[in-house]
């Protein structure tokens, strides 16, 4: 008659060890599944957030290299992510020649740690056109507090400058129209 198998003693507490280590990994992995996810629906928060603001933002580096812009960009110049990102000095061969040295002074503030609202110029569309755009701009800083650039915020004020310049216009012609208190004697 044969002997049962012995159980080595060493055997139990390698094979114990090793069911031990599986459930870790186990665990591991349902852990690194679910930090995915939750990075995947961050990324996707922000990229509703981003890619559907209205107005034209973008993020430069402390290098002043375009790190990040939005599809807003598009709707306001004619140009496209993929435009601006192969620009060398973006956003400045997208700002009219007469005050791209203006904006590139008030950017170059804005890499210093400056920050600004509502500065206003002129944008050279991709067409050729016109508008006028109010930028609002400030540093960014990472979550150790080291800086990450400058963020700009720019919004369409062409139709409120058309306006106001209409005012204007018509401003000039009242006071062509108005006559003096004596010439208004001579005619009473």
């Amino acid at each position: 008659m044969k002997e049962p198998p012995r159980i080595n003693p060493e055997l139990i507490i390698e094979i114990s060890a090793l069911k031990q280590k599986i459930k870790e990994l186990e665990h591991s992995e349902s852990e690194r599944k679910r930090a995915s996810e939750v990075l995947r629906e961050s990324e996707e928060r922000f990229r509703l957030i981003a890619d559907y603001t209205y107005d034209w933002e973008s993020w430069v580096g402390p290098d002043g290299k375009l790190i990040w812009v939005n599809p807003g960009v598009l709707h306001l110049t004619g140009y496209s992510v993929a435009d601006c990102c192969a620009m060398t000095e973006f956003p400045l061969p997208i700002i009219d020649e007469a005050d791209r040295e203006r904006v590139a002074g008030e950017f170059a503030k804005a890499g210093q740690g400056t920050s600004w609202r509502n500065f206003e110029f002129r944008i050279r569309c991709k067409d050729g056109s016109l508008k006028w755009g109010a930028v609002s701009y400030q540093s960014v800083y990472g979550a150790s507090g080291n800086k990450r650039g400058y963020r700009l915020s720019v919004r369409d004020i062409t139709d409120r400058r058309e306006i106001e310049s209409g005012l204007e216009i018509a401003r000039k012609e009242l006071e062509a129209t108005k006559i003096s208190e004596e010439e208004a004697r001579e005619y009473a």
